[in-house]
């Protein structure tokens, strides 16, 4: 999650030249991972919690990192973590 907001502020505090003009840009990032011992999670697990988390930080405002652990079939411990620029 550092590395994600951390990629996030340099992204938002980053001029980009577009042809002759100065652009900010922002950037919506979803972040999921798992601790050593739920190691069982598929990769469809991981790219799905993922894909959640980023339409979470799009629909949060953008410019936002949000991180969602993947669900797992016996558990109900998703949750979201926001960082918001």
């Amino acid at each position: 999650m550092v590395f994600a907001e951390r990629l996030r502020r340099t992204i938002e505090t980053t001029p980009v030249k577009i042809g002759s003009k100065l652009c900010r840009l922002t950037a919506s990032i979803g972040v999921t991972g798992v601790e050593k011992e739920r190691l069982a999670v598929t990769s469809q697990q991981m790219m799905a919690a993922a894909d959640e988390a980023l339409y979470r930080a799009k629909d949060a405002g953008r410019n936002t990192v949000i991180l969602r652990k993947p669900e797992l079939p016996d558990a109900d411990d998703s949750e979201d973590l926001q960082s918001t620029g």
